[in-house]
């Protein structure tokens, strides 16, 4: 496997997940760094709300310390004017073939004030990401490259987000489409991996969590995955407007990701765990295992390796 990691966290669930791996390193690994000095980890963190992004959110404590994120790895999906877009759409090429008619967004210009957040519509959490894209794009490059300079050209991109909401249900696609338009897994030496981490919506949300597209968000994610992972959907490239293309060959006629983890707040005998904190527990605990433990099990990872890659 890879000696290369970056962890993308997109949305509040992504955020959450990423805290969680970052307290995680710092318990297990602050006295024994020297160990896994050939591992390298980086971290990328982008959502459409500020909440957990602030250095002084105290959220982030461990152990006495603070294990916020630096600048340089967040991404804030700054609000976007959609009326302005819609009203001009023939300067805004990468968002024209798929954004739609503005009469279907009649209804929802008429209640916003303001410029748009993401809320719970996908499509606006893709649209967030499409008037940001360079900014998240040049922070993409920058962090493989601070991984590259370390050493090995191979980075394996772990994504983790929720389904239910806005902004990582409706960026999903597009994060992986431009990662696999930069950092192929084929015909090279250089294996760049993608693997999924996403939470499907509860059947019970909190109170005030469903917005009224909760679950209907999850169904419509997971069926674009799965058409995307078979070669039946190519989107547009919210970069340029044009389908995903390199060279002769569409992009992602290659392995467009290479495996995709399903996880819910309930297990099969019943007990739900809370999604605020015990589940990104339980998949950071599951990435640190992933990452730093194969490194010490032998061939524990290559089989791992050939599972999600679904060779059989």
């Amino acid at each position: 496997m890879s000696k290369n990691h970056l962890i993308i966290g997109l949305g509040g669930t992504g955020g959450r997940i990423i805290r969680a791996m970052r307290k995680t390193i710092y318990t297990q690994l602050r006295n024994d760094k020297q160990k896994f000095k050939d591992i390298n980890v980086d971290y990328l963190y982008m959502d459409s709300s500020q909440e957990m992004m602030n250095i002084s959110d105290p959220s982030w404590n461990v152990l006495g310390e603070n294990v916020q994120l630096s600048e340089q790895n967040k991404v804030f999906l700054e609000k976007g004017n959609l009326k302005s877009v819609l009203d001009n759409l023939e300067r805004h090429q990468n968002i024209a073939p798929w954004i739609g008619k503005q009469s279907i967004w009649s209804g929802i210009l008429d209640g916003m004030v303001g410029d748009a957040a993401a809320g719970q519509k996908r499509r606006m959490g893709r649209f967030l990401l499409a008037t940001n894209i360079q900014k998240f794009n040049n922070s993409l490059i920058n962090r493989v490259k601070a991984l590259n300079d370390k050493g090995g050209q191979d980075v394996t991109f772990h994504i983790c987000t929720g389904l239910a909401g806005g902004t990582g249900s409706g960026s999903i696609i597009d994060v992986i489409c431009q990662i696999r338009k930069r950092y192929h897994y084929i015909n090279s030496n250089i294996k760049n991996r993608i693997i999924l981490y996403v939470l499907l919506p509860e059947e019970q949300p909190l109170p005030n969590w469903d917005a009224g597209n909760y679950h209907s968000n999850g169904y419509a994610a997971l069926k674009e995955l799965n058409a995307l992972s078979v070669g039946a959907y190519i989107p547009c490239d919210i970069e340029t407007g044009d389908l995903y293309d390199i060279g002769e060959k569409h992009a992602l006629k290659e392995e467009v990701f290479n495996g995709c983890y399903l996880f819910e707040l309930t297990n099969e005998f019943g007990q739900s765990i809370d999604i605020k904190e015990e589940l990104p527990s339980i998949v950071s605990d599951y990435l640190f295992q992933k990452i730093y433990a194969q490194n010490a099990t032998g061939d524990w990872g290559s089989q791992l390796g050939r599972i999600e890659n679904a060779e059989n």
